[in-house]
């Protein structure tokens, strides 16, 4: 029998999400948990809003983002496969290399491996940072689905780190579109001067996007369009990351 409380209900609609491997539908919710559909739209738009679960292009709800910044904060020992990731292409580039996943209206760095080099550039595993500078950012917000990323973008606070850092809103839908239509983000001195940055998506099997792997390098060293050499390989990366931790082989 399923609680009597909103919270119970709303956990029970979160339950099925994530139980059903292609997703599940407002009416298959209503008829699996036994609500009104009326109930269970309203239940289950109330986590979209909060990006437990998003929408497919098919109308069917599955896990959203945010689900992976509780995940991956809380069992960062879980997470050997990235780990190793992350070392092979810091390995292939001699610079730093990271995971995040999007938190609320910024990014959550989960994990990072830094260069070798003395003078290195990486987000530091554990904190968070603005959204609007710098490629894991762009990647993070780009690659959501369009209801989610507008409402992320209406409150978001556009901070200035430096004169490269993009403060403006349009200019910003801009750098997402362009963001979308190569595959993968890039950025130079948006965060840190001296500083530069390529972004790929990571997706689940359903195609929501699970966080970003990211190369970073110093500007001086491997300017950004010698760093975008590393583009395949870390789209390749991406991939294998997703593989590992959605089960598809």
């Amino acid at each position: 029998m399923y609680g009597s409380s909103t919270v119970d209900k709303a956990i029970d609609v979160l339950m099925a999400v994530a139980q059903a491997r292609h997703g599940i539908t407002n009416s298959d919710l209503s008829e699996t948990l036994g609500l009104d559909r009326s109930t269970a739209h309203r239940l289950v738009s109330t986590l979209e809003r909060r990006g437990l679960v998003q929408r497919t292009a098919e109308r069917r709800y599955v896990l959203g983002s945010e689900l992976y910044f509780l995940a991956f904060r809380g069992a960062l020992d879980h997470l050997a496969v990235i780990k190793e990731v992350l070392a092979d292409l810091v390995a292939l580039t001699g610079e730093s290399a990271s995971f995040s996943v999007l938190r609320g209206h910024q990014y959550y760095c989960a994990l990072q491996h830094s260069s070798p080099n003395d003078l290195s550039y990486c987000p530091t595993a554990g904190e968070c940072y603005a959204l609007n500078a710098g490629a894991t950012g762009f990647t993070l917000l780009a690659f959501q689905p369009e209801a989610r990323r507008e409402q992320i973008l209406a409150e978001l606070p556009l901070m200035k780190f430096t004169d490269r850092t993009i403060t403006d809103k349009d200019e910003l839908r801009k750098e997402l579109i362009r963001t979308v239509e190569r595959g993968y983000a890039r950025s130079a001195g948006a965060r840190t001067p001296g500083g530069c940055a390529v972004a790929c998506p990571v997706f689940t099997r359903e195609g929501v996007l699970m966080g970003a792997v990211v190369l970073s390098a110093v500007e001086a060293r491997l300017p950004l369009p010698k760093l975008e050499e590393f583009v395949p390989d870390l789209k390749a990366a991406a991939a294998r990351i997703s593989s590992e931790l959605t089960g598809e082989r």
